[in-house]
C-alpha cells in the first residue's frame, strides 16, 4: 500500500513543526518539577549532549569539508541552535530520526532554560526556526552539519561556564559568612 505524495509532503511540513514543540515541552516539565531543576541540571546538560550527538549523526553530510568549517564557525558565531536544526531539517534526505531527536533534544533545553529570567531567545528560536526553514532550500548539508556543531559547541560552553560560576560564588558566600 503505498502512502499519497500529497500526505508525505505535509508531513515534511508538520514533522519540523512537532520536533520544534520540545523545547516548549521541556519548559513545561521544569515548571511541574521545581524540586528536580537544580538537582538534575548535570542529568538535563548530559541529555542534551547525548540527543545532540545522536542527532548529529541522523543529519546528511555531503562530505564538502569546506563547507563544514565554514559552518562551524558560522555556528559558533551565530549560536541559535534551533535555526540550524531547522535549515537540517527542511533538507532533502533528513531522516525520522532527526526529527525525534530534535523533539527530543528540546526538552533538557527547555527544562535548562526555565531558570533564566530572560524568555526572548526562547522567542528568537521561533523566528529564526521559520526563516531558516525558508532558507534551507538553498543551504548545502555540510555547512548546515558545521553549523549545528558550532551552535552546540557554544551553547554547552556557556551552560557550564555559568554553572561553575554560580557554584564558585555560592561557594565563596558560605566561606565568608
Amino acid at each position: 500500500m503505498f502512502i499519497k505524495r500529497s500526505f508525505l509532503e505535509f508531513l515534511m511540513f508538520v514533522l519540523p513543526l512537532l520536533a520544534f514543540l520540545g523545547q516548549y515541552f521541556g519548559l513545561l516539565l521544569a515548571k511541574f518539577i521545581p524540586e528536580e531543576r537544580e538537582a538534575g541540571y548535570w542529568y538535563f546538560l548530559t541529555l542534551q549532549f547525548v540527543f545532540f550527538f545522536c542527532l548529529l549523526f541522523t543529519f546528511p553530510f555531503d562530505g564538502a569539508w569546506i563547507l563544514f568549517f565554514a559552518g562551524l564557525i558560522c555556528g559558533l558565531v551565530f549560536s541559535f541552535p534551533y535555526f540550524w536544526f531547522s535549515l537540517g531539517l527542511f533538507l532533502p534526505g533528513t531522516s525520522f530520526l532527526s526529527f525525534v531527536f530534535v523533539f527530543l533534544y528540546g526538552f533538557p533545553y527547555g527544562t535548562l532554560f526555565y531558570s533564566q529570567k530572560d524568555r526572548l531567545p526562547l522567542f528568537l528560536n521561533v523566528v529564526w526556526f521559520f526563516l531558516a526553514g525558508l532558507l534551507s532550500f538553498v543551504i548545502a548539508p555540510s555547512f548546515v552539519f558545521g553549523g549545528v556543531l558550532g551552535a552546540f559547541i557554544k551553547d554547552i560552553k556557556q551552560q557550564v561556564l555559568s554553572c561553575c560560576y554560580v557554584k564558585h560564588h555560592r561557594l565563596w558566600f558560605r566561606r565568608r559568612a
